[in-house]
């Protein structure tokens, strides 16, 4: 998706979304032609739309054989507006606009809004993209629409600061979806061993460093605990250890990242119900969180030094599983008595 500044408005618009403040004057907005102007203000009189917070209407009109969509987007009052208001007015936008099939976008504010143009870029971008993610790897017939550009009209001396703001709502956005991507494969596919793949990828491709641990290694260090929790999968345990150095000349300062990699977690002999079995490939979400936070922190070259560590298991039944009323041992030193397998976090 193209997410760009326009400083002037085309000709033609096929879908425009106008956001504003309650109780606005349309006719005072100097950025719309007359036409599109007065057919605004007979809608929202006709409609009784006064631009509350948060509300949302649009309605079609044709000039000449080509239909334009408006979309406008209540902003409430403007003294309450705050970047957490705006991202949900943006994302309501951006579904209505979906749901028209809209390709090329307009966007343009009726108010000078009071956020800083860099969080401004952010929240559009980061909420376009998001609205904009489809799961559809495994679909036969994918009918879903994707917006193919959105253009904010906005008149200032320089567009560095919203430029950046683009640019950072847009990597955060593709860590989140990469995040996403990664929760949403089937556990048959995302296993310990294709989740420690996946983390390779990303550490490739976003520029950090990767150690993955496999069985034995993690036998050497007498990681009995995690081991345990494996015992009756066929697929390995792994640990996935993530690191970004960018703030060397502290290397003593360190943030550490730890997320839980259950890619499949049937709760062991303590078995969970059957409903509550079926979105437990999602048991590996914080695990592809810190993946995504590692590719985002390396893109934005942040001076800090942060370790992201995995435990990738599969919690099953199996003639070798760990039992309730297990004793293990764990790195530390430490003995635990198992009274609940569904209890491995």
């Amino acid at each position: 998706m193209k997410i760009d500044v326009s400083r002037k408005i085309p000709e033609h618009i096929e879908t425009l979304i106008l956001i504003h403040e309650e109780d606005a004057n349309i006719s005072e907005l100097d950025l719309l032609d007359a036409d599109t102007a007065d057919a605004i203000e007979h809608f929202t009189k006709s409609e009784d739309f006064h631009f509350e917070s948060s509300r949302i209407r649009s309605f079609t009109r044709m000039i000449g054989k080509k239909p334009q969509y408006i979309i406008l987007a209540g902003a409430g009052d403007r003294e309450k507006l705050d970047a957490t208001l705006l991202r949900n007015i943006f994302a309501a936008c951006w579904r209505e606009a979906s749901r028209l099939k809209a390709n090329q976008v307009y966007l343009m504010f009726g108010f000078e809004t009071g956020i800083s143009e860099v969080n401004l870029g952010q929240i559009l971008a980061e909420t376009a993209i998001l609205n904009a993610y489809r799961f559809n790897k495994y679909l036969s017939d994918d009918k879903s629409h994707e917006i193919e550009s959105i253009h904010l009209i906005y008149f200032a001396k320089t567009n560095r600061h919203l430029n950046r703001g683009i640019l950072e709502g847009r990597i955060y956005a593709e860590a989140t979806n990469l995040a996403r991507d990664l929760v949403n494969e089937p556990p048959n596919v995302m296993n310990p061993e294709n989740l420690a793949d996946q983390a390779k990828k990303a550490a490739l491709q976003y520029g950090f460093a990767i150690d993955i641990y496999s069985q034995d290694k993690l036998r050497r260090l007498k990681m009995e605990a995690l081991l345990s929790v494996a015992k009756g999968s066929k697929s390995e345990p792994k640990l996935i250890l993530m690191r970004y150095n960018g703030n060397p000349d502290k290397k003593h300062q360190l943030v550490a990242l730890v997320g839980k990699g259950l890619t499949f977690d049937s709760g062991g002999y303590s078995l969970k119900p059957g409903p509550s079995m079926v979105s437990m490939k999602s048991d590996m979400g914080s695990a592809a969180a810190v993946i995504g936070a590692m590719a985002a922190i390396a893109t934005l070259k942040l001076k800090v030094n942060v370790l992201g560590v995995i435990g990738a298991a599969e919690n099953m039944i199996g003639s070798n599983a760990y039992r309730p009323g297990d004793i293990i041992t764990s790195m530390a030193g430490k003995t635990i008595e198992v009274h609940n397998t569904d209890a491995e976090g």
